[in-house]
């Protein structure tokens, strides 16, 4: 098989995907947004491993580009909606954290000469500081886009406890396990 038999159409919205996800280095807000997500992911494992900023971490965050209004979510999501009639129309999107996977694997990195690298040199000045490093990969449904060190600081890992606290009380709603991928405040 050749390298073109092997290709294959990618999704209409993965070029818009792929430079929105390229911006999210530049953003201390999104990348915040991100160590907590993935600290409430990783919190159980924080608090049972003796030194986890000596381990390697790999995490897979997956995006979707959604429709910002509902209604263009709905219409889309409807089978009784023509969606050659429903596309035509702009539609704003946004993209949306749908899930966080522990990809954890020393052979990867390993292999990944770039990302070795990076960790390499990371690694020994944020263990002195305790704090775990993660090699992240974002990506748009099955491609990764975006590979670099997210770095799990003491108070992303604070943040975290008091989100997951604030789900235990039933003060925010998660449909998701994770708050951070979707949650609204309570409502009465």
């Amino acid at each position: 098989m050749t390298h073109k038999e092997s290709c294959t159409t990618l999704d209409p919205q993965y070029g818009n995907v792929y430079k929105l996800l390229q911006h999210v280095q530049k953003s201390d807000t999104l990348t915040t947004w991100l160590s907590m997500a993935v600290a409430l992911k990783f919190l159980d494992q924080f608090d049972h491993h003796p030194e986890p900023e000596k381990q390697v971490w790999m995490v897979w965050l997956r995006f979707i580009a959604r429709p910002c209004a509902e209604a263009d979510f709905q219409a889309l999501a409807s089978p009784s909606i023509d969606l050659d009639v429903e596309l035509r129309k702009p539609i704003m999107g946004k993209l949306h954290l749908i899930e966080i996977i522990d990809t954890t694997n020393d052979d990867y990195l390993k292999k990944q000469k770039p990302l070795q690298d990076i960790w390499d040199r990371l690694q020994p000045i944020l263990c002195a500081d305790k704090v775990p490093l993660f090699v992240v990969q974002l990506g748009y449904l099955e491609n990764a886009i975006l590979s670099g060190p997210l770095p799990i600081y003491a108070d992303d890992i604070i943040r975290a406890r008091i989100i997951r606290k604030a789900n235990e009380l039933g003060v925010i709603q998660c449909v998701k396990s994770n708050p951070m991928i979707e949650c609204v405040p309570k409502t009465a």
